[in-house]
């Protein structure tokens, strides 16, 4: 039986389980997540990274959702990847914070010598 023609590779179907993630794909993504993380431009982009990486929808949780349907004797090196993109994708994400919080501009710094906002003493008469 031939499968029609269509834009997705295989049809979500219960017939056809969705491809195990190996353990060549696991350290590939390492390498994209770091690769992304260094080049992220503000800390703002490092969040999103972040979620995307980390996130309860993120990649992480799909890593260890599959873990289930990796071949039992693969499951420790899988499981060890997966820790160690978890403490990489963290490690490279709190230094590039540290970096680009270090790296901040005068501008973006706070000036202690400004007055503070006082607030409005008192309350109006009814």
């Amino acid at each position: 039986m031939k499968m029609p023609d269509s834009p997705f590779p295989v049809p979500f179907c219960p017939l056809y389980p969705p491809p195990v993630m190996q353990l060549e794909d696991l350290q590939s993504l390492t390498q994209q997540a770091l690769s992304e993380i260094e080049a992220a431009p503000s800390a703002d982009a490092l969040e999103i990274l972040r979620v995307q990486y980390l996130g309860r929808k993120g990649k992480l949780p799909e890593i260890m959702a599959s873990l289930k349907d990796v071949a039992p004797e693969d499951r420790p090196a899988f499981g060890q990847g997966a820790n160690a993109f978890k403490v990489q994708v963290t490690g490279a994400i709190q230094s590039r914070k540290d970096t680009l919080l270090s790296t901040a501009t005068p501008a973006d710094a706070l000036d202690v010598t400004l007055p503070g906002n006082s607030g409005q003493t008192g309350s109006l008469r009814a």
